[in-house]
């Protein structure tokens, strides 16, 4: 190309600048040892780019995932992120949101299963087989502990059905069998019973500045129901003396959050409220309560009536109390005393 001419690039090739296939093909030029002009072709620049990358990815890979600055010297066995510290390891775990528990269900395949990927395996499946063994264990415990209750247990139960209250315990594996401390003492040849009570119509934070509106209208009163269990009652106190420090505004409870769901309760008073009990093997949807005497004991409350582990009672309004399929007092006296 001469001086005087001048190569004025097209419009295609100016946007070729910008990835128009019109553009040049891209290359380098430099000079060897001897001065004379090398050209480097867009092929053997890509291929060095790309081994300049695998250079930097294999850098990368011995240093630290967090600070990028440390050798790495723990591996994740969930991510397989390689870190230097307890400290970065921790970031790692917030940064990625990683547990690092090792995934022992992963897919692996066949070209990458390695003998630690066997060993996983064997160990997870030796896991499954401790497990079923154990549980079949604490089944038969479970079993044996219905079958064979302790002496003290034992004369709970006599004593309780010679009182004409059909007693039932339940596997020790159970919850409520955990929970209940009921007993019998001999000292006073007396049963001193846990009493749980739910009140099903505690108030809920909304509703505590309208509790003239609520009692005034016969409607179920939004409520999230609230249960406290009295340990160790004696079955001789009255039922209306166990409730006293529920109710009464001047016995209050201890927690200020029990105070503020049982305002509806204190409004009413004692007269205003009724104590059911449910009775037992009945189909869920087939519910029957027995209405509790407030001037009765404990123990005479709960005569013909059969009890797991310990009594619950449940505490509704006066008004509410239509909502619930009541016994009336000739069936709770038809009922035989087992």
């Amino acid at each position: 190309m001469s001086g005087s001419d001048v190569f004025t690039p097209s419009s295609g090739q100016l946007f070729g600048l910008f990835g128009c296939t019109d553009d040049p093909i891209p290359r380098e030029v430099s000079c060897d040892d001897n001065g004379d002009e090398v050209i480097a072709t867009n092929d053997e620049l890509m291929e060095r780019d790309g081994q300049s990358d695998e250079i930097i990815e294999s850098i990368d890979e011995n240093k630290c995932i967090v600070c990028k600055s440390s050798e790495t010297k723990y591996c994740c066995p969930k991510c397989h992120s390689k870190t230097c510290s307890l400290m970065c390891c921790k970031t790692h775990k917030l940064k990625y949101s990683c547990d690092g528990l090792r995934d022992k269900t992963r897919f692996v395949k066949m070209n990458d299963f390695s003998q630690q990927e066997f060993l996983s395996d064997y160990f997870f499946l030796e896991e499954v087989d401790r497990t079923l063994d154990n549980s079949g264990r604490q089944r038969r415990a479970i079993i044996n502990s219905k079958n064979f209750l302790p002496k003290w247990l034992q004369k709970l139960v006599r004593e309780a059905r010679q009182r004409g209250i059909n007693l039932k315990i339940m596997p020790g594996g159970f919850k409520r069998r955990k929970q209940n401390t009921s007993c019998y003492m001999y000292s006073e040849k007396v049963i001193h019973w846990d009493i749980e009570f739910k009140f099903i119509h505690a108030l809920d934070d909304k509703v505590v500045d309208n509790l003239d509106q609520l009692l005034a209208e016969d409607l179920p009163v939004s409520h999230s129901e609230f249960s406290s269990i009295s340990r160790r009652v004696c079955e001789d106190t009255p039922l209306s003396s166990v409730l006293s420090k529920y109710i009464d505004s001047n016995d209050l409870v201890d927690d200020h959050e029990e105070n503020r769901k049982l305002l509806l309760y204190r409004k009413t008073g004692i007269t205003g409220i009724s104590v059911l009990y449910r009775k037992e093997n009945v189909a869920e949807k087939q519910h029957k309560y027995f209405e509790l005497d407030l001037n009765e004991t404990i123990g005479h409350n709960l005569v013909r009536k059969t009890v797991i582990e310990f009594p619950t009672f449940l505490v509704v309004l006066n008004q509410f109390k239509h909502l619930f399929d009541i016994i009336d007092e000739k069936a709770l006296k038809s009922i035989p005393v087992s």
